[in-house]
């Protein structure tokens, strides 16, 4: 049998309200027994297996749905949330922590492609939000913003480099270009053409 936990307490479930039903049309049927408290007992066992199969039944749908949202949040689908939460417990607890787990990494994520994509086009201002990031989700950020920054400067740096390059070619071609009329320079010929 290929089936869950929850799966086998369900079917075991149905097992028991079908032999306490046997019990009881057999009990009443066979041996004769229509005491008041044997019928109350027989209708209070099936009643508790009918209420026990309703509840898990209840319990596989919320994790079925469970299951949906945290299958879209690993294809990378972040809009998914788990609405209508009307279980209590632990599976309210379970519902809310994979909303929260679906808001931090969809925060995460559009923070991080904002702040890289700024970045492609020469902007250094926009940062990944830190505040609220739990975990690696802060350290991520924390190096995606060392590295933005790094950037900026390492960008300044060529940037300087290049302008003083050109103010100095710049002048160097104005000597040259004021000996060259100063001292009447001309091309020479040095070696043979050859014909």
């Amino acid at each position: 049998m290929n089936s869950s936990s929850l799966s086998k307490a369900i079917a075991l479930q149905i097992v028991v309200l079908a032999l306490s039903c046997a019990q009881g049309f057999y009990d009443t049927a066979v041996l004769g027994r229509t005491g008041f408290f044997h019928i109350l007992y027989l209708v209070a066992l099936c009643s508790a297996t009918g209420g026990a199969i309703y509840y898990l039944w209840d319990v596989y749908r919320s994790i079925a749905k469970f299951r949906s949202v945290v299958e879209g949040l690993s294809q990378g689908d972040f809009e998914n949330r788990i609405t209508h939460i009307s279980e209590k417990g632990i599976l309210r607890s379970l519902a809310l922590s994979i909303n929260r787990m679906a808001d931090i990494s969809d925060a995460f994520v559009r923070e991080a492609s904002n702040s890289m994509e700024a970045v492609s086009q020469g902007k250094y201002f926009r940062k990944v939000i830190e505040t609220g990031m739990p975990g690696i989700f802060r350290r991520s950020a924390i190096s995606i913003n060392a590295v933005t920054k790094g950037t900026e400067t390492r960008i300044a740096q060529f940037q300087a480099y290049a302008d003083g390059f050109e103010r100095m070619s710049k002048a160097s071609s104005k000597v040259f270009r004021a000996r060259r009329s100063n001292f009447g320079w001309r091309r020479k010929r040095c070696c043979p053409q050859p014909m």
